[in-house]
């Protein structure tokens, strides 16, 4: 048999009873713990700007090079000489450079990569160290003439690389 009242007038019982769901619900989602701390390109508050050894002699004196560190600081990353090794929010901007002839031919190849590491915290033990795992990295790949620089080509590559990462830092962290 179909129920005639109309809308509003429902069964008092019935009221009572969507009046505790709705507070239980209310209830439940308000005790939600807080979400845990994300890692990637949101949160990250320093950066530390590396590169790596074997890419360092040739890639440090190029001004191409030279021009990351102020590109990262105009875009508003506060650069740092060294993250802490328990400091979540600072990342560790590593570029490494590999180079490599062209079989028959002068010309080299290179491969650049920009890749940041972050410390990680484990949320049910705090006191385990952990290793800086990658959590954001870009690669690209190219080939040199004999006519050209190898670190200035490699480190314009870089500059780019570092240009792409403010960029996906900004949208992270607005």
């Amino acid at each position: 048999m179909m129920d005639r009242r109309g809308p509003g007038s429902a069964r008092p019982g019935f009221r009572l009873i969507a009046a505790l769901v709705a507070a239980v619900v209310g209830v439940v989602a308000g005790a939600a713990p807080a979400p845990p701390p994300e890692f990637g390109l949101r949160g990250i508050l320093r950066v530390e700007l590396a590169f790596a050894p074997a890419s360092r002699d040739h890639l440090a004196d190029d001004p191409e090079c030279q021009a990351i560190g102020p590109a990262l600081r105009a875009a508003g990353i506060n650069l740092v000489q060294r993250c802490r090794h328990d400091d979540v929010a600072c990342g560790r901007l590593l570029a490494s450079v590999d180079a490599a002839p062209v079989d028959g031919s002068s010309d080299r190849t290179y491969l650049v990569e920009l890749e940041l590491l972050q410390p990680l915290k484990l949320a049910r033990d705090p006191g385990v160290a952990l290793s800086a795992p990658t959590t954001w990295s870009e690669h690209r790949f190219g080939r040199v003439r004999t006519d050209q620089s190898m670190s200035k080509t490699s480190c314009a590559a870089v500059h780019d690389l570092a240009i792409s990462f403010s960029t996906l830092w900004k949208a992270a962290n607005e």
